[in-house]
């Protein structure tokens, strides 16, 4: 039975309408979004059924044969200003006598959309889904529901001992349950399960598999290099402890391989953790090591870093001039070189300090600043 089809049954049992009824209905429901967002307010907008009729809708749904295919029709992700998940005395009728309808473990298929407002959702009986600013794919049966989630913090509570056994997915960690209160958030290439009641299992990417119970969390981060690298520069530019992001750094670098862009990008992020962790020797050594070796990518930020760390920046700039007024070069960048080209070739300093006044997208306070810097060598 196909939703629209299902929508029509629970309304001719529960209100037994006219043709004329019927086909409004009809027309409204072929009228609405395509992927039937609108189908849980078309229900929820119907007039509660009186006594007599809930004692006919209990009838016909338990005479239901249990071998006829049947669907919810009810999808998940409707901005939360449509939502009525138990204000619709049509609708929870629906969820509270048709259990008839969930007997047999039914596919699943819908996108979590991304909420402006927290959307507390019942897809069936016994699960509920809260999330806000966090979406996902809802998949499996019935019996057996399947979250991939992507992002944001969700929110899952599976009432115990109605025999289903959920199961929440993320790129670094499983979570299964059968009956508890939990939340799973991810964010930068990592997933922290949380329990609130009950127990649950958390099996990580990497095999580390853990129980939790109420008032436990715990985190499973990614195997990947590159998403290692994301997570370790989201933390650094929200402020997180530098040794929060040197550990993550190091798990990356790890399993890296050495010269490509992820093993690059964590390597520059090793060293500004230094920096920050003001280990400015250590950071110095690693990217003098960095440029030695000949690495390619990042080269010239690696550079940079170098020659503000060291205690002899003219040795480095003049060792490397042609990177620092290469085509990639910046105002800063031929400063730099300009200051430390002025006592050996004062022509080729005031030339580099042209160019820099000449680079395009110069605020007004670093053009006067280079200006000034010219006119002394005029």
């Amino acid at each position: 039975m196909n939703k629209r089809r299902w929508l029509l049954h629970i309304f001719e049992r529960a209100h037994e309408p006219s043709p004329q009824a019927e086909a409004r209905l009809d027309r409204a429901i072929l009228e609405s979004i395509p992927d039937g967002r609108v189908s849980r307010s078309l229900l929820s907008a119907l007039d509660a059924p009186s006594h007599l009729q809930e004692q006919r809708l209990v009838a016909n749904l338990t005479a239901i044969p249990e071998a006829a295919p049947r669907r919810s029709g009810l999808v998940l992700g409707m901005p939360a200003s449509r939502v009525a998940l138990f204000g619709s005395a049509a609708l929870g009728l629906t969820l509270a006598l048709g259990h008839a309808l969930w007997d047999q473990p039914e596919p699943l298929a819908t996108t979590l959309e991304v909420q402006e407002q927290p959307a507390d959702l019942a897809p069936f009986p016994g699960v509920h889904l809260a999330y806000n600013s966090g979406y996902g794919e809802l998949g499996g049966t019935t019996r057996s529901p399947s979250i991939q989630w992507i992002a944001g913090k969700l929110e899952v509570e599976v009432e115990p001992d109605r025999g289903i056994q959920l199961a929440v997915l993320t790129e670094e960690a499983t979570v299964r349950v059968i009956g508890t209160r939990f939340t799973v958030e991810r964010e930068d290439a990592q997933t922290v399960v949380g329990v609130e009641r009950g127990k649950v299992e958390v099996t990580c990417s990497d095999g580390e598999r853990v129980q939790l119970t109420a008032g436990q969390r715990h985190q499973c981060a990614s195997l990947s290099p590159s998403k290692l690298a994301l997570r370790a520069l989201r933390l650094r530019e929200r402020g997180a402890d530098p040794a929060e992001v040197l550990a993550v750094v190091e798990r990356g670098l790890e399993r890296a391989q050495q010269g490509d862009a992820a093993w690059s990008r964590l390597s520059v992020l090793s060293m500004q953790a230094a920096v920050d962790l003001d280990q400015r020797d250590r950071a110095l050594a690693q990217a003098l090591s960095y440029l030695d070796a000949g690495h390619a990518r990042l080269r010239d930020e690696v550079l940079r870093l170098a020659i503000d760390l060291s205690e002899q920046p003219c040795s480095l700039a003049l060792a490397h001039q042609d990177r620092l007024q290469g085509e990639l070069a910046t105002p800063a960048d031929l400063v730099t070189l300009s200051d430390c080209l002025q006592a050996s070739d004062p022509d080729q300093a005031r030339s580099v300090l042209e160019r820099a006044l000449g680079a395009p997208g110069l605020a007004v306070q670093e053009r006067a600043a280079v200006q000034g810097r010219l006119s002394l060598l005029q």
